[in-house]
């Protein structure tokens, strides 16, 4: 599977879990900004498509007590876990 095959692989993957993903950097950082406030990761995997193409998927805990989804494609500091 080449990079883009897989990148649109992913980015369905994405849209049927029900989470909008607008760019993966935005993803990226909302993962960042989500764990500063302070939700914690209570699941997390990785999707491993070859070579230096990943795609981590978190599930976040708010400290409202809601559930959050966010993907990044580096592996992100996390607290919680």
């Amino acid at each position: 599977m080449t990079g883009s095959a897989a990148l649109i692989a992913v980015a369905a993957a994405i849209l049927l879990m029900g989470v909008t993903v607008s760019s993966a950097v935005r993803a990226e950082q909302s993962c960042a900004a989500l764990i500063k406030a302070g939700a914690r990761v209570i699941d997390t995997y990785v999707m491993d498509f070859g070579p230096d193409d990943k795609l981590y998927v978190y599930i976040l805990r708010t400290r409202s007590g809601a559930t959050e989804k966010c993907t990044s494609q580096r592996p992100l500091r996390t607290q919680g876990r």
